[in-house]
């Protein structure tokens, strides 16, 4: 058995909308921002830190048969992306989806 790590919520600092500004969209019971990242420079940082903590922590054998989802359900009501993002130009909602 393996765990599933489902990166959905993008962190306050990191979102497009901050969830304190009137636009930023709060998703679910959780309050989670369900905004894109402002910066995917830094999205990437972010994924590639955990990424190497995976490894250091469980070795990359093990690392490497883990399961990572990235937002689940992307095409629910909850993926605010490409719906006019500072950054984003014209991407649509499944565009925007898989530049993340």
């Amino acid at each position: 058995m393996r765990p599933i790590f489902e990166l959905s919520f993008m962190p306050e600092w990191l979102a497009s909308k901050p969830v304190g500004n009137p636009v930023g969209n709060q998703v679910c019971h959780y309050k989670g921002n369900s905004d894109p990242p402002k910066n995917y420079t830094e999205w990437g940082e972010l994924i590639g830190a955990l990424g190497q903590h995976m490894v250091s922590k469980y070795g990359e054998e093990t690392a490497g048969e883990m399961f990572f989802e990235v937002w689940n359900e992307p095409n629910d009501n909850f993926w605010h992306g490409g719906e006019g993002q500072p950054g984003q130009g014209n991407l649509t909602k499944q565009s925007s989806y898989f530049e993340l």
